[in-house]
C-alpha cells in the first residue's frame, strides 16, 4: 500500500510501472492514460513491463487506447476488432479480457474512474450497448473501428496543468458553476433513466463565469502524463548507499528546514557534529603516524626499552621516546620475557610451551610427571620445566618460590600465565564416582584459583596478563561430559569476575577457548579410555583359562604380576610379554583386548593398532608355525576404580582369525 501522489493524497496498492509511483484511478484516467499499471505485489514479482498492445504488439502510444477494469491496456481498435470476431449470440458474459479472461462489460454498481471511462468508450459501439443494457444506434451513429465518434470522444486538452512551482493550486467554483460544468459526453436515457456523468472526471472550461466567491474548490488534474513535473519527491523505491544516508543526515543538521532554524537544538547539534568529526580526525592521524613510526623503528634495535642503555626513565627529555617504547615493547616478546604455562605434560600445553619458546620467551612449564616424555622433550628445547600438581597445597607453594627464584636472579619480566591444567572424564553423571568428580573440579576449578592466587604478587607487580584455558562446553555443554562442563563453565565465570577486579591494577584477564583442537579423533579415544575405567565396575570374575577354540600362547610374562589376579596399580602401565607361535600365514596383526563382563562384552582398542611394530622377536609376515613375542603396553589412569574384572587379548591377522588368544584376571589398586 501507499499513497498517490496527486492532491488527493488516496491510498492505494496500484503502481505506475513505467513512472514507478502509486497512482490512484484518477490519476489512471488523467495523467497515466497509456501506461502499464497493475498491483505494487506484481511489481514485486516481475519489475519489468512491456507497454505494447497483447493484440497487434504495436506500442500503446501510437493510438487511442482503452483500459479494462482489470487494469489491462490495448488499442481501442484491436479490442473493437477482437470483440467483432465473436459470434453475433455471443452473450455478455463471453465477452472477456485477452489477457486475464475477466469480464469486459463493467459491473453496473462499480463505482470507479476507470470504470466510467470503460462505459463511455463501450457506449459507442452496438456489440458493447447490448452488454451494458442500452438500446442499439443507428448505422450512422455507431463508431467505426476506423475512427471514433466525436460526440463520445473524452475531451482532456482543456484540462489545466499545473506548473513545477504550484502543483497544488485549487481553482474555487460556486455549487451551481460545477453543475453546469460543460462537457462532451452525452448523457444516455433508458427508459426514462438518467445515467449521470462519470463522478472523477471533471473538465473544467476556463470560458465559464468565476465571479460569484464559493467555498467549495475543485483540484484541477494534470493532463501530461509523459513528463510529470510536479512531484520533486525523490524516488523511495531506490536503493539509497550509506553515503546518501549520511548526506541526506548531514544536510538536515547543516541547513535545517525554516520552521526549525531559528531554534536552538540545531545549532547545537551542527557544533557538537563538528567536535566529533575533529576528535575523530585526530585520532586517525595520531594512528596513521604511530603506524609510520613503527615501520620505520621496528628492525631499529636502539628502540628496545630493555636494551638500549641510552634511554633511561629519569631523564626528562626521553619521556617521549620511553612512552612510546613502553606501548610498543608490548607488542613484541623479548629475551627478558618469561611465560608461565601449567599441564604441559601432553597436549595443548606442551604445544603452547614450545611455541613461546621458539618466538624468543624464557618459558616455565610445570609438569605432573617430571620424568614423563613431555618434560623430558620440554627440557631438550631448553624449556624451565618444574613438577607441579594443583591439588596439593605444598606444590603449589614450591613451585610459585621456584619461579620467584628464576625471575629474581635472572632480572626477568613475567609477561603471561597460562592456566592451562585441566582432566576430563567422559561418562554420564551417574555412572562417575565421588573420586572422579572431585579429582575434576580440584583440578579444573580449584586447582587454578590456587595457583593464580599464589602467583598474585608478582602478576600485580609486573603487569602481567592472566590467560584461562576455557572449553567449548562452557558455551554448549555436551552430553558425557557433564562434570567436565560444570567446571568449565565455573571457571569462565570466575575469570569473567577477576577481570573487572585486576582492571584497577592494569592486568588484563583473556578466557581462551580453543575450538580448533576439538576433533573427532580426540573424542573417540577419551571416550574408549572412559569405556576402560567403566569396564571395572564389573563383580564378576573368573580363573586363567585359554579362549575356547583359540590358539594359546606358549608363555605370557606380566612384569609385577607374580600371582593371579595380576594387581594393576594405578598411574602406571600394565607390560607383558606374550610368547607364540603362529598357527597360520600371516601379514599383519591386529591386538584386540576384549572385557567379558559376564553378562556383557566390550572392547577396548589399544592406541597402537599394528601389532607387527611391538614384535620383540620376530617380524611379519609370518610363517605357519613360527615363533614370536609380541610386547603389550596398557596405561592404567589414576581416575580408574578399584575393581576386579578379567581381560582378554587375542591378536587376529588380515582375515580376522586369531593367532593367539588367552585371559588374564586382574583388579585395580593403589
Amino acid at each position: 500500500m501507499g499513497l498517490c501522489k496527486c492532491p488527493k493524497r488516496r491510498v492505494t496498492n496500484l503502481f505506475c510501472f513505467e513512472h514507478r509511483v502509486n497512482v490512484c484511478e484518477h490519476c489512471m484516467v488523467t495523467n497515466h492514460p497509456k501506461c502499464i499499471v497493475q498491483s505494487y505485489i506484481l511489481w514485486l514479482h516481475d519489475h519489468d513491463y512491456n507497454p505494447i498492445c497483447t493484440l497487434c504488439s504495436v506500442n500503446l502510444s501510437e493510438g487511442d487506447c482503452v483500459r479494462l477494469t482489470c487494469y489491462h491496456m490495448y488499442h481501442w481498435t484491436c479490442l473493437d476488432k477482437y470483440a467483432r470476431e465473436l459470434p453475433a449470440t455471443t452473450a455478455p458474459a463471453g465477452y472477456t479480457c485477452p489477457t486475464c479472461k475477466e469480464r469486459i462489460f463493467p459491473d453496473s454498481k462499480l463505482v470507479s474512474p476507470v470504470a466510467d471511462v470503460l462505459r463511455e468508450k463501450l457506449a459507442g459501439v452496438n456489440w458493447a450497448r447490448a452488454g451494458l443494457g442500452l438500446p442499439l444506434l443507428s448505422e450512422d451513429r455507431e463508431q467505426k473501428p476506423e475512427q471514433e465518434h466525436p460526440s463520445l470522444r473524452i475531451e482532456t486538452t482543456s484540462y489545466q496543468n499545473h506548473t513545477t512551482s504550484s502543483p497544488s493550486t485549487t481553482t474555487s467554483r460556486s455549487g451551481s458553476n460545477v453543475n453546469s460544468v460543460h462537457t462532451n459526453i452525452n448523457n444516455v436515457h433508458l427508459n426514462n433513466q438518467k445515467v449521470g456523468p462519470p463522478y472523477s472526471i471533471v473538465n473544467i472550461d476556463s470560458s465559464m463565469g468565476l465571479s460569484q466567491p464559493t467555498s467549495r474548490k475543485v483540484c484541477e488534474a494534470y493532463d501530461d502524463p509523459k513528463e510529470i513535473s510536479f512531484d520533486h519527491d525523490e524516488n523511495k523505491y531506490r536503493r539509497k548507499s550509506a553515503i546518501e544516508w549520511f548526506l541526506r543526515w548531514w544536510k538536515l543538521i547543516v541547513s535545517p528546514p525554516t520552521r526549525r532554524r531559528n531554534s536552538p537544538g540545531p545549532l547545537y547539534k551542527r557544533y557538537a557534529v563538528l567536535g566529533i568529526m575533529g576528535i575523530l580526525a585526530f585520532i586517525g592521524i595520531l594512528i596513521l603516524f604511530s603506524w609510520l613510526g613503527r615501520m620505520a623503528t621496528d628492525g631499529d634495535p636502539s628502540y628496545d626499552l630493555h636494551a638500549d642503555p641510552n634511554i633511561l626513565v629519569a631523564d626528562k627529555s626521553a619521556g617521549a621516546t620511553y612512552l612510546y617504547c613502553c606501548f610498543k615493547s608490548r607488542d613484541k616478546i623479548f629475551s627478558n620475557h618469561a611465560i608461565i604455562v601449567t599441564g604441559c605434560d601432553s597436549g595443548l600445553g606442551y604445544s603452547l610451551a614450545l611455541h613461546c619458546r621458539q618466538l624468543g620467551a624464557i618459558v616455565i612449564a610445570s609438569v605432573l610427571q617430571i620424568d614423563g616424555p613431555g618434560a623430558k622433550q620440554l627440557e631438550n628445547e631448553n624449556v624451565l620445566v618444574y613438577p607441579l600438581d594443583v591439588t596439593n597445597i605444598k606444590s603449589i607453594e614450591n613451585f610459585a618460590n621456584s619461579v620467584r627464584t628464576i625471575l629474581t636472579q635472572n632480572n626477568l619480566v613475567l609477561r603471561c600465565l597460562i592456566n592451562n591444567a585441566a582432566v576430563m572424564i567422559f561418562g554420564e553423571f551417574e555412572w562417575q564416582t565421588d573420586e572422579q568428580l572431585r579429582n575434576q573440579v580440584e583440578v579444573n576449578l580449584l586447582g587454578t584459583m590456587r595457583i593464580t592466587q599464589e602467583l598474585m604478587p608478582m602478576i600485580r607487580t609486573h603487569f602481567s596478563r592472566i590467560i584461562v584455558i576455557s572449553s567449548h562446553c562452557n558455551i554448549q555443554p555436551i552430553p558425557g561430559v557433564a562434570a567436565y562442563s560444570g567446571t568449565k563453565a565455573a571457571l569462565n565465570a570466575w575469570a569473567t569476575a577477576i577481570r573487572m577486579e585486576l582492571k584497577k591494577h592494569g592486568i588484563k584477564v583473556v578466557c581462551l577457548i580453543p575450538v580448533l583442537i576439538i576433533l573427532n579423533e580426540v573424542y573417540t579415544l577419551m571416550f574408549a579410555v572412559y569405556i576402560f575405567a567403566v569396564l571395572f565396575i564389573a563383580k564378576s570374575m573368573q580363573a586363567y583359562v585359554p579362549c575356547d577354540g583359540k590358539p594359546a600362547p606358549t608363555n605370557v610374562k606380566i612384569l609385577g604380576c607374580d600371582n593371579l589376579p595380576c594387581n594393576l596399580v594405578r598411574g602406571t602401565n600394565v607390560e607383558a610379554n606374550v610368547d607364540f607361535k603362529a598357527v597360520a600365514n600371516t601379514k599383519t596383526l591386529k591386538p584386540v583386548v576384549d572385557v567379558d563382563l559376564g553378562n556383557s562384552h566390550l572392547q577396548y582398542p589399544l592406541p597402537e593398532q599394528n601389532a607387527c611394530k611391538n614384535l620383540v622377536s620376530g617380524q611379519c609376515p609370518l610363517q605357519n608355525g613360527q615363533a614370536a613375542t609380541y610386547y603389550l603396553k596398557m596405561p592404567v589412569l589414576k581416575s580408574y576404580p578399584k575393581v576386579a574384572l578379567t581381560i582378554q587379548l587375542s591378536l587376529v591377522d588380515e582375515n580376522n582369525n586369531s593367532q593367539v588368544c588367552f585371559k588374564i584376571p586382574a583388579k585395580v589398586v593403589d
